[in-house]
């Protein structure tokens, strides 16, 4: 008997993890293509209790299928529960995490502080991360959400790598950061901005569209990011189409293995012409850079642009002529790059009036001297009277490049692939056995019948290691085979080929049922009611009215008999002094609100409200909490 060890790799990685790159997924189609294209993570939304639900989403029923279709490509599944719940809505709410629970989603992205609670109810160990909506933008506010439970945050995306510098170095809460998509025109989680904005009628001329910013894109951030110790870039977009996905994985996980490995990144010009055409209102760093309102608001649209081919320069009988965009010039000027037939493209002549005309190419023409391409649309599309000179000239489609990303996920294959080793015993008249391990996980299997007496070739440690070595379509990467045999076994290929089989089954079936969590109380909604009723204390009803100018204060304290609190709600907390001046001189309690975004090095905004000595404080970051306690 002997026992002889083979190692595959003897590879060390010193350096450490790199950051997680977490893409989204609306549909089965965008998720297979986040996994076929490097995904370490993939985020997505149920059928209910999610912000976004005009997206395609998954059902309950589609749970189970996709986490176990995640995990079989070692990939992890984050579910999206990022909305406030309704009284009305807890028992449903509840079956919801449950179901989550026993799918083995890996955690819950949650908005809701009273949802962090029930689910801790339903699992104690069910992962959460507070998601963006929950507006954390400081350390205070995030180490708040900690104790009740969220082990990791999404941060803010209005918040500049100063300010999450500044974060990281006052907390080891993990951080996830949104690096390319949407940016909305509010700050994260306060997206009531669309109903407080009053309705002015202004002649804006080409200002159209105020509140559709250009997407952010980091690609150029991402080792800075990584040095701040970020562990997740996050890829904003459930409503974006599969080859949305394709193209912001590929380029994102060359940066992210780039910055790990402590090398530099520089796109492609095939990368970046991908991003601009699968979706973008124009590529811009967002806020990271610092504030800068203006810059990230072009105003000219709130749908996909595209890529920029010029300026409408005239038009004839049949034919569009266009100056060629500086930028774009070298690519439409390359053979084979450009504009060609049955390409999509639009006429921008920053008319918020007029319907945008725009349609297929039919025939091209490129002066390459005077850098102009001259183009013929379909007989169903866009006139050249119908289009002003001077317009902005988009290429909206782009059936070749959705035919090569497309081809990046049609097949199903493993990226990521864990280190799996084996011990394998072979004896002759004995059953063959082989136990694995792999991801912390260890299984063993058996074959089917005693291993008959080799006539002429026993098995050896380099025919074993060559047939086991064959899981190319497999979650694992064989690393070590270590062969106990008596040297007088015959272990043929067809024997080692269902053992392999075998294996691989057994240790997907392990490693996923390991993600699944027991659901520890069936009815957590009764017992945190049980809790609430216990504790509750019956008070008579008071009135507390809001004011937010002086006039309301003064009109409110002629009725002060009526009153138990006047709320003060200032736009300036710089004003705030007076008005608990002129209530404490009536006799009147009275509360103040904090503002509703609080920064690192912002604090001192709150200790203006501190030392107002107002009867109480209307917290609305999670900051203050943190702050007022102190």
């Amino acid at each position: 008997m002997h026992a002889v060890t083979s190692p595959i790799s003897t590879t060390v990685n010193t350096l450490k993890p790199a950051p997680e790159l977490l893409c989204p997924a609306g549909d089965w189609d965008a998720l297979k293509s986040a996994v076929a294209n490097g995904a370490d993570a993939v985020y997505f939304g149920l059928d209910a209790f999610n912000a976004r639900r005009r997206a395609h989403n998954f059902s309950l029923e589609e749970l189970p299928d996709v986490m176990t279709y995640l995990h079989r490509h070692n990939v992890r599944g984050f579910v999206t529960f990022n909305v406030l719940i309704f009284s009305g809505e807890l028992e449903n709410a509840a079956k919801y995490i449950a179901a989550c629970v026993k799918a083995g989603v890996d955690a819950l992205i949650v908005q809701d502080l009273g949802v962090v609670r029930l689910i801790r109810e339903i699992s104690p160990t069910m992962e959460i991360h507070g998601s963006t909506q929950m507006s954390l933008t400081e350390p205070r506010g995030i180490d708040f959400v900690r104790t009740l439970g969220v082990s990791r945050v999404v941060v803010a995306r209005e918040l500049s790598l100063a300010d999450i510098g500044k974060i990281t170095a006052a907390t080891n809460m993990p951080l996830e950061v949104f690096i390319h998509g949407g940016l909305s025109v509010a700050n994260s989680g306060q997206y009531l901005t669309g109903e407080s904005v009053g309705i002015v009628k202004r002649d804006l001329g080409d200002i159209a569209h105020l509140m559709s910013p250009q997407d952010p894109a980091a690609y150029d951030l991402i080792n800075q990011l990584t040095q701040l110790d970020v562990v997740s870039f996050k890829i904003e977009g459930r409503f974006k189409s599969a080859n949305y996905v394709a193209a912001t994985a590929q380029t994102y996980r060359q940066a992210i293995d780039a910055a790990a490995a402590g090398n530099s990144f520089t796109i492609t010009r095939e990368q970046r012409a991908d991003l601009e055409q699968v979706f973008s209102r124009g590529l811009s760093e967002g806020f990271r850079s610092g504030v800068d309102h203006q810059k990230p608001v072009p105003r000219r649209s709130q749908n996909n642009r595209g890529r920029l081919v010029g300026t409408l320069a005239y038009t004839s009988f049949r034919t569009f002529v266009i100056d060629l965009d500086p930028a774009a010039a070298d690519d439409i000027l390359r053979p084979g790059d450009g504009i060609v037939f049955g390409d999509g493209v639009a006429f921008d002549d920053a008319n918020p009036q007029q319907v945008e005309r725009g349609g297929r190419v039919y025939h091209t023409k490129l002066d390459y001297r005077k850098q102009r391409l001259t183009i013929e649309l379909g007989n169903n599309d866009a006139r050249p009277d119908e289009v002003t000179p001077n317009s902005l000239v988009w290429k909206t489609d782009d059936p070749q490049m959705n035919k090569r990303l497309e081809q990046s996920w049609a097949r199903d294959r493993v990226v990521h692939r864990v280190e799996l080793e084996l011990f394998v015993y072979a004896h002759a008249g004995q059953m063959p056995r082989i136990k694995a391990t792999a991801d912390g996980v260890e299984i063993e299997v058996v074959g089917d019948a005693p291993l008959d007496p080799a006539e002429r070739f026993p098995i050896t440690q380099e025919h074993a290691l060559r047939q086991f070595d064959k899981l190319k379509d497999t979650p694992f990467e064989l690393v070590r085979v270590t062969l106990d045999t008596d040297g007088q076994a015959m272990l043929g290929n067809k024997i080692i080929d269902q053992l392999r089989r075998d294996v691989v089954i057994k240790l997907n079936d392990a490693r996923h049922k390991r993600s699944i969590r027991e659901v520890a109380n069936l009815d957590a909604v009764a017992s945190l009611r049980q809790q609430k009723n216990a504790t509750a204390e019956l008070e008579h009803p008071r009135l507390h009215v809001l004011a937010r100018t002086m006039d309301q204060i003064k009109a409110l304290i002629e009725h002060k008999d009526s009153i138990s609190t006047i709320y003060v709600d200032f736009e300036d907390v710089r004003r705030y002094p007076a008005a608990v001046q002129l209530c404490s001189d009536a006799g009147v309690p009275v509360a103040v609100a904090t503002m509703r975004i609080i920064k690192p090095g912002e604090e001192s905004w709150l200790k203006e409200i501190l030392l107002c000595k107002p009867d109480a404080v209307i917290v609305r970051n999670l900051a203050a909490i943190g702050f007022f306690k102190e």
